[in-house]
């Protein structure tokens, strides 16, 4: 069974077991703009923690029915990095880690299930992920 890096047993892929989702930890991670070389990036990013199970799964919901990411050639706007860490909980294990991407393409990977997957092409997510989490200006592409 995989480890996640605080050294709890990975529970799987969160598209392959949305069902036992209780909880999600949502932390941005700051644009290249937002970082400099005399501010290090802290050790542990703050999150906002969703502890509503409902809404929880529907997130995953959610990222889990999000298109898949073409396998063609595509220009997408530029990349200045910036975007979330989503760590899905069931009880005190994790799930895999998630990333969204919030510039560039927007890709979404460790979901699982059909592999990555992408928001650029689903303008109405940013919404919706305000919605479930509380988190007021989701900092994404316009």
């Amino acid at each position: 069974m995989p480890v996640q890096s605080g050294g709890a047993p990975v529970i799987g892929e969160v598209c392959a077991h949305p069902a036992g989702i209780t909880s999600v930890r949502v932390m941005r991670i700051p644009s290249l703009g937002q970082m400099s070389g005399t501010k290090p990036l802290p050790r542990q990013l703050p999150g906002i923690v969703v502890g509503d199970p409902g809404k929880a799964r529907q997130l995953a919901q959610v990222i889990c029915s999000l298109p898949a990411m073409p396998h063609a050639v595509w220009q997408c706007p530029v990349e200045v990095g910036g975007g979330y860490l989503i760590e899905f909980m069931s009880g005190r294990q994790p799930f895999r880690p998630v990333t969204i991407q919030a510039t560039g393409c927007e890709p979404v990977l460790g979901a699982g299930v059909g592999g990555p997957r992408w928001v650029a092409r689903t303008p109405g997510f940013w919404i919706t992920m305000a919605q479930l989490t509380g988190i007021q200006a989701p900092a994404h592409s316009p």
